[in-house]
């Protein structure tokens, strides 16, 4: 059995003797954030885009009442007025109508579409204009550069893809449409006569008994999808049909487009194909969801395989292991391969030819890189509490520790991270722990893009308020559910909302950045010796 060999492993001592260690210097006359009640204020720009009654407010599918556009610079909610329903953006209430679904936006957020129901019929809404009616539509697709649209419609027992005003063919059924990343090219599945097929561009492919979901590559110039013809399954890349098999996993593509890989099972085992070259000489019983998977820059592959009682991780064909468990293999930046490993009781974190460990137990979310690659974090479990390892070093128990955005700032110098203890959260910085508070809220602490900036949002007693570099802005009876926090020129936007009167005030906040750069701090030794 095949194993690159482990150059070192880092074993972490667990016990009450174990200092806290700072993994990043805290830089000289940094104490942390003072507490909220005491920051000076932020002066702050608010824009009421609506006052609404709660009740009034129609849920989305996932439960959320509010929905942004991915830059984050828009809102649109759904609003009930006596016996319709009217699609809110930015505070402008649209047409009414019997009902509404979720909205869509284009990727800059310029373009907004919505299906709006009027007489037991349905249209699309684009940017306000209403579109023809149909049976049924499904949601919008806008290209990367949102200059074109596309979705499926019913008539009857017709479907067809409208993409930019215009019907394709008629088919039995079809899948929504997707576009390429430049926006050239459109591509969906149509059903017709107990066939299925791929139209690209208007263009019905060859025919099959069933056709799988349909890709383009991340650059747009390549498309593959999965058929199965009789018994036999197959990939089809660029209308190269590759060779059969009982069953194929989703085929992936590199970032460059210029590789592609799927898992393929026959004769009572997996394997994985890479540029249509099947590996022989490695079967598996398995394979972990979520993997195989390309390195950023698409040079390597990886993926969790089981063997008997025995799981690998395969980088590149070659194996690592046995484990008894492998969780979560992903790739840094930079293309260093990292996963959890579990011998016996013990987990240990495999960090390019590093083992890391052993630990009681490992937390539910995968190792975090930092941008440059060099540096990595993971929350390990024992005792009924939280640590994060940060470059090897072991930070304080707590009860729970918030994970879910970026934890490096983006020159990947400096470590911040929320810390629950009981009903108390802190933030910490550099290893510095801040002042407690009633909560940290969703999507932070959060850095600039430059790194020079840090948001936290912060829970007082009642409400919340936004802190940059320490400096409370204005106090809000709450932030809107997943909105995005951005950070534009020497501002800081998001949504909030104040009760007034039994009726919720929706606000667009710009908050001005009063501090200049906040203070730098140094690397740790081991960060140091990295570079």
């Amino acid at each position: 059995m095949r194993r690159p060999k482990l150059t070192r492993r880092v074993c972490l001592r667990w016990g009450a003797g174990i200092a806290a260690v700072a993994v990043v210097r805290a830089m000289a006359g940094w104490r942390g954030f003072p507490a909220a009640a005491a920051a000076d204020h932020a002066s702050a720009r608010e824009v009421l885009l609506g006052r609404l009654d709660t009740l009034n407010l129609v849920p989305t599918e996932e439960g959320a009442p509010f929905v942004f556009s991915p830059d984050g610079a828009h809102v649109a909610w759904r609003e009930r007025r006596g016996d319709d329903v009217v699609m809110v953006h930015d505070g402008k209430a649209g047409a009414r109508f019997q009902a509404v679904q979720s909205p869509t936006w284009s990727a800059d957020g310029r373009r907004f579409a919505y299906g709006a129901f009027k007489k037991a019929r349905q249209h699309v809404v684009i940017d306000e204009r209403l579109g023809p009616a149909y049976d049924l539509v499904s949601e919008v697709a806008f290209s990367r550069d949102g200059r074109r649209y596309a979705y499926a419609a019913r008539s009857g027992e017709v479907f067809r893809v409208v993409a930019d005003g215009k019907e394709g063919p008629a088919f039995e059924s079809v899948t929504p449409p997707v576009f390429s990343a430049d926006g050239r090219r459109v591509a969906y599945r149509g059903e017709r006569s107990s066939s299925a097929m791929v139209v690209l561009d208007g263009q019905e492919g060859r025919h099959w008994d069933e056709v799988s979901r349909v890709e383009f590559s991340p650059e747009g110039s390549r498309l593959a999808y999965g058929v199965r013809q009789g018994d036999q399954v197959m990939a089809v890349v660029d209308e190269e049909v590759g060779p059969p098999y009982e069953k194929i996993g989703p085929i992936l593509f590199s970032a460059d487009g210029k590789r592609v890989l799927y898992t393929a099972f026959k004769e009572h085992a997996w394997r994985v194909v890479v540029n249509g070259v099947e590996e022989t000489d490695l079967t598996c019983e398995a394979i972990l969801d979520g993997s195989p998977r390309f390195s950023p820059d698409g040079r390597h592959y990886a993926y969790a395989a089981r063997q008997a009682a025995d799981w690998y991780v395969v980088l590149d064909g070659e194996e690592i292991g046995p484990y008894l468990e492998i969780m979560h293999p992903i790739f840094s930046p930079t293309g260093r391969l990292g996963f959890f490993g579990r011998h016996g009781d013990g987990w240990f974190a495999v960090i390019g030819d590093e083992e890391e460990g052993p630990h009681p137990g490992v937390g539910p979310d995968p190792i975090q890189f930092s941008p440059d690659g060099s540096r990595h974090a993971y929350i390990v479990l024992a005792d009924g509490k939280q640590r994060l390892v940060i470059d090897g070093q072991l930070s304080p128990p707590c009860d729970r520790i918030g994970f879910t955005v970026p934890i490096f700032s983006p020159d990947s110098r400096r470590v911040v991270y929320a810390a629950a203890e009981g009903k108390q959260f802190c933030v910490v910085v550099d290893g510095q722990r801040g002042e407690p508070v009633n909560g940290v809220g969703e999507g932070t602490p959060l850095f600039s893009p430059d790194g020079r900036h840090l948001a936290v949002l912060r829970g007082v007693d009642p409400g919340w308020m936004l802190e940059v570099d320490g400096v409370a802005g204005p106090h809000f009876d709450g932030i809107l559910r997943r909105s995005p926090i951005r950070f534009v020129g020497e501002e800081v936007r998001y949504f909030a909302l104040r009760f007034e009167n039994g009726r919720a005030l929706i606000y667009r906040v710009h908050q001005r950045i009063e501090r200049g750069a906040a203070p730098e701090s140094g690397r740790g030794k081991r960060a140091e010796k990295e570079r």
